[in-house]
């Protein structure tokens, strides 16, 4: 996607992760080596998270999690998982449904989705790690890991006692981590907190990038058609209804009508380097001093998506079809090399899934059949297939993933 003031393209997206990196620099700080594409309009852009908000006084759900695209059919607990990190023990969840509720009243953030969770047995000060599956998947078919590097998108969040209070050191989770390389473009900046802080006015933060060998900030303020040259994304936008999360978009909903990239086409031939220093977050429990993280964009686009592959058992013995239509359009650059992927269910966690092919599959065909080799025969598998442009940006997202099919028994 160009700059405002260059050709207008997707509307945007929140963010990207590679590996995950605790720092404990006299508070709890959570960075998430990656990034996240910026807050999603309607239009070529995946899914991405944008806050929770946790719920007290209602029977059926206690937690929301906003996403800034409406999700397509079939969004269900599974996507979710929380995890206790005091008792080390996974919580059951249920998922009651979605609503059309934002993390803002802004004009600027568009209509998305917010999934309603009910989450068992929540004990008061307990700390839980939520993970929401990058296979997410928006109803234009991105995922939430479009973008991110194929990761799951993590956050913390505390249940807070009877009395509304909390206890311990807060956590925060940043996105990108410092130190990432190989950003995607179309990123915002993303922190979330495990409570409601606030900003402390003496230590406001910045967003800059190095031009010319050079730190400055440059956003645009204001959410509208107007341009501003070189900007590389929106001024810092806070979600109030949530009081957890704040993030730098690089497009909008609403009025505005046009989209930056970290990266300026044409202008930036490598990749950028970007310095995100945190503001101060305040709250009565303790606060996170302000902590800065450097990282990389890539040279390069991600490759296009691809859609829902279709399948079915193969001929021989452990053998599945898997059939592709390649990616298309002239928003990202299209691959011809493939990796294949199976999971024993949908969701496809990290460290869940097996790669089935060594080296990229070539294909330039627009639409062509692999067939998957040495599977348990008889058993139930699902199959994603990740787009790669090994000269360029590398492994791009998943496809949504299959539907079942069983391996030739």
């Amino acid at each position: 996607m160009f700059g405002k003031f260059g050709r207008l393209r997707k509307k945007a997206s929140v963010m990207i992760a590679t590996s995950a990196l605790t720092l404990t620099l006299g508070f709890s700080q959570v960075a998430l080596a990656g990034f996240a594409p910026a807050i999603n309009a309607p239009g070529d852009k995946c899914m991405n998270f944008s806050g929770y908000a946790y719920v007290t006084g209602n029977s059926n759900y206690n937690l929301e999690v906003f996403l800034d695209k409406n999700a397509a059919t079939g969004l269900d607990e599974g996507y979710f998982k929380v995890y206790d990190t005091n008792s080390s023990s996974y919580n059951t969840l249920t998922f009651y449904g979605t609503s059309s509720t934002k993390p803002t009243n802004a004009s600027w953030y568009p209509t998305g989705t917010c999934a309603l969770l009910n989450i068992a047995n929540l004990v008061a000060n307990h700390e839980y790690k939520v993970t929401i599956s990058h296979m997410v998947y928006a109803n234009n078919g991105f995922t939430v890991g479009q973008m991110m590097n194929n990761q799951d998108f993590v956050f913390y969040f505390q249940e807070p006692d009877s009395n509304g209070n909390y206890t311990g050191t807060p956590i925060v989770t940043a996105y990108p981590a410092n130190g990432a390389t190989n950003v995607a473009w179309e990123g915002n900046a993303l922190m979330t907190s495990d409570r409601p802080m606030t900003i402390d006015s003496g230590n406001q933060g910045s967003f800059q990038k190095q031009v010319s060998g050079v730190y400055s900030e440059n956003l645009d303020s204001t959410f509208d058609g107007n341009a501003v040259a070189h900007a590389y994304g929106y001024t810092r936008q806070a979600m109030e209804n949530t009081g957890d999360t704040w993030f730098y978009p690089e497009t909008a909903g609403g009025t505005a009508s046009v989209s930056y990239n970290l990266n300026e086409p044409g202008v930036d031939t490598t990749g950028m380097n970007f310095k995100l220093q945190a503001p101060q977050l305040d709250s009565s429990s303790g606060n996170v001093s302000s902590f800065t993280n450097s990282f990389i964009t890539s040279q390069y686009d991600v490759p296009a998506k691809l859609p829902t592959p279709t399948v079915a058992t193969g001929t021989n013995s452990g053998e599945i079809n898997v059939t592709v239509t390649a990616g298309s359009g002239s928003d990202y650059p299209i691959a011809s090399d493939y990796n294949f992927y199976v999971c024993s269910d949908k969701y496809f966690y990290n460290g869940t899934a097996t790669k089935v092919n060594n080296t990229p599959y070539h294909n330039t065909n627009s639409s062509f059949t692999y067939t998957i080799t040495g599977l348990t025969p008889g058993a139930s598998y699902y199959a994603a297939v990740v787009p790669v442009i090994s000269s360029g940006y590398g492994e791009g997202g998943y496809s949504p993933a299959s539907v079942q099919v069983m391996a030739h028994s």
